[in-house]
């Protein structure tokens, strides 16, 4: 499944959305384009330059329910759009990771990042993401005619990936990994 349900998520940025209630909100910034995206039940937000639609419906998956959510600048021009995107994992039958031991929240952790970086060309590393140094993983490059760069960590409670991508004749792999940086950067843990 390479990269399944990261493409699927580039298809859906550009789609009609729909809005799960109670599961974010959003501010923007006029003067700088900036968009806000607080996500409540989840415990974070974070910043983008396009507002973050949710993608509906929610998707039931083998071991977990995925809440995804993406939005693109210059979305009436899909062919020179960049995209945003961030999904929450939660395993079914649970609503966070807390209450499993650490060796399974990495289990869990792992199967995702295979979800991710299962092709051969894309570089990967472990992480600490942000300053409360959850595990995780960080990697991308050009596959299947896109460049992207995408986080996925554990906070404890929940698997979350952060992705940008874009045609290469877009974005090279530097100004997009610039993109990825400043919006990675942004995360921001609520109480």
């Amino acid at each position: 499944m390479k990269r399944l349900w990261f493409c699927l998520g580039l298809l859906l940025a550009f789609a009609a959305c729909t809005t799960n209630a109670g599961r974010g909100s959003d501010q923007h910034d006029v003067a700088s384009q900036a968009f806000t995206r607080t996500f409540e039940d989840f415990g974070f937000s974070i910043t983008t330059p396009c507002e973050l639609e949710d993608e509906a419906p929610v998707v039931e998956m083998d071991n977990y329910t995925l809440y995804s959510y993406s939005g693109a600048e210059s979305p009436d021009n899909p062919d020179n759009a960049t995209i945003y995107i961030v999904q929450v994992r939660t395993p079914k039958g649970s609503d966070n990771l807390e209450g499993l031991s650490e060796s399974e929240q990495n289990q869990h952790l792992d199967q995702i990042k295979n979800l991710f970086f299962d092709d051969g060309n894309i570089s990967v590393e472990r992480v600490l993401f942000s300053d409360n140094q959850y595990p995780g993983y960080t990697g991308g490059g050009p596959h299947d005619g896109i460049l992207d760069r995408t986080t996925v960590f554990n906070n404890g409670k929940y698997i979350i990936s952060l992705s940008v991508a874009a045609d290469p004749s877009v974005l090279d792999q530097d100004a997009l990994d610039r993109k990825f940086s400043q919006f990675t950067s942004t995360f921001k843990v609520i109480d």
